[in-house]
């Protein structure tokens, strides 16, 4: 169902699929009582673009750490055609696909060698247009000033995205 896949921001933690059964094995460490939001970016076959496909599956790991035990638990990703019928539903896609390209794109850039401005203030309008939907939301609020926050300062230092536009 899927041809190509990767774990947004994780492309340094490549490894064999053999490396994860060994249970000692990290990866990307999140701290305990921590909250992640993963987000996966799949390339389908023609299989995979029916009304209801299986995409695959997920293990999380951990290791508690009084008793140094180590858990597992899995979970099947499921494709709908009507996953996004509901305009919250899409709005929430859509705010969570901007979060994940602004971390993926921008984490790291150098904002005194590279003009992403534009870029940034394309992200920051496709944002703005789900204020009504989301607007209420403090991740959503929080999230809205740091992109306006990054927006501003690109256009003062006048950095370049590197893309090839």
């Amino acid at each position: 169902m899927v041809s190509v896949w990767r774990i947004v921001g994780y492309e340094n933690r490549a490894t064999s699929d053999e490396s994860f059964t060994e249970a000692r094995k990290e990866f990307a460490e999140i701290p305990a009582g921590a909250a992640t939001t993963v987000f996966f970016e799949l390339q389908l076959t023609d299989a995979g673009r029916r009304d209801t496909a299986r995409l695959g599956e997920v293990e999380i790991r951990w290791v508690t750490p009084a008793t140094g035990e180590s858990n597992r638990q899995h979970a099947t990703l499921l494709s709908t055609s009507d996953a996004l019928e509901s305009a919250q539903g899409e709005a929430f896609l859509r705010f969570g696909s901007i979060v994940a390209l602004a971390a993926d794109r921008y984490s790291n850039l150098d904002f005194s060698e590279s003009p992403v401005d534009r870029d940034l203030k394309i992200l920051l309008d496709e944002l703005w247009s789900l204020d009504r939907q989301l607007g209420d939301l403090t991740s959503y609020k929080d999230f809205s000033f740091l992109l306006d926050y990054l927006t501003q300062t690109a256009q003062k230092e006048r950095p370049s995205s590197g893309y090839s536009r």
